[in-house]
């Protein structure tokens, strides 16, 4: 029987792949007919926060363009948390929050990994978010804003675990996980109370991949994504 069998050392066919998107994955692709292409680029784009008007009209960019992933406005209006990343990757490396008003940025995370996807309290006093010490594991964590305490685990290895919202009372946690059998899934986590008191509660696990999920107003309906 004949057996395929390289030859040869690695010749490189192109340089500075682009990115696909946010997948973390280079964009190429080839043709059955030897064709290659692909998006040219150094990686992830760098992006600038902008105010828009309702017709969609950029009113004024806020701070410089940078490496962004996951972003999300205080309840006020005043302050964005955005998930950063690091140059060259397509993973946010830590949080900042930036001043709308002045465009300047402070950093509030320092945790080592990857920390992303901050949500912001409906009182705007803490911020929960995401940290990833392990590819495909996640740990929920929840930290004042104004403060330099050290963060508060609410969740530990979950897998692709993604925050989405907080109940307008504040009191429970509307987050995204994935399992084998039901994919992406979405859950809640009691915020107040001990950690011993906190069990997770599948809130809905349809055959496909729910996510992107948001509280209404009042607390009642919840508005999801699924495919």
């Amino acid at each position: 029987s004949e057996k395929l069998r390289a030859l040869g050392g690695p010749a490189p066919l192109a340089e500075n792949i682009g990115d696909a998107g946010n997948t973390g994955f280079p964009a190429f692709a080839v043709s059955q007919n030897g064709v290659l292409m692909y998006r040219s680029g150094t990686g992830f784009p760098k992006r600038q926060l902008s105010w828009l008007d309702r017709t969609g009209k950029q009113v004024r960019g806020i701070g410089e363009p940078q490496l962004l992933a996951t972003t999300s406005l205080s309840p006020d209006g005043k302050r964005a948390a955005i998930g950063a990343a690091s140059a060259g990757t397509t993973l946010a490396a830590d949080i900042w929050l930036r001043d709308v008003e002045r465009g300047t940025a402070t950093k509030f995370t320092f945790l080592p990994g990857s920390s992303h996807s901050p949500t912001w309290s409906p009182d705007g006093t803490s911020i929960v978010f995401v940290n990833s010490p392990t590819p495909g594991l996640y740990d929920i964590y929840r930290k004042r804003a104004d403060s330099a305490d050290k963060e508060e685990l609410l969740l530990h290895g979950g897998v692709n675990a993604t925050p989405y919202d907080i109940s307008p009372d504040g009191k429970m946690l509307l987050y995204g996980e994935t399992e084998p059998n039901t994919k992406d899934d979405l859950w809640l986590l009691p915020l107040t109370g001990s950690n011993t008191d906190r069990k997770p509660v599948k809130y809905l696990d349809s055959p496909g991949n729910d996510g992107v999920a948001q509280f209404s107003p009042d607390g009642r309906w919840v508005a999801y994504g699924s495919d």
